[in-house]
């Protein structure tokens, strides 16, 4: 089943109870997911590798988007990296955003 298949099936639905139930089973789904993702990218890091945001929306700030620049890892911690960007501020980015370059 296709994710358009599966968006006709979910606008059948009419109960606000099942639509709740479904959402908090989709967002454990995405957890789970990233969790794993996020551990399988950590083996491989660490202090001094140079790394690269994945996801456009993460790093955005006064300094402008980070999405694909190259940065440092200058801190590894349980759920995120820091990572420093030329010479910027050193930002707090989860290991299922960062690609090794």
């Amino acid at each position: 089943m296709n994710t358009v298949e599966l968006k006709v099936e979910i606008a059948k639905i009419n109960s606000i109870e099942d639509l709740r139930e479904l959402n908090s089973f989709v967002i454990t789904c995405l957890k789970s997911k990233r969790y794993s993702t996020g551990n399988e990218v950590k083996q491989n890091l660490y202090v001094g590798l140079k790394v690269k945001l994945k996801d456009q929306h993460c790093g955005r700030g006064k300094s402008g988007t980070l999405f694909g620049k190259i940065g440092e890892i200058v801190k590894i911690n349980p759920t995120k990296a820091r990572v420093k960007f030329d010479n910027f501020r050193i930002w707090n980015i989860p290991y299922s955003m960062l690609e090794t370059v």
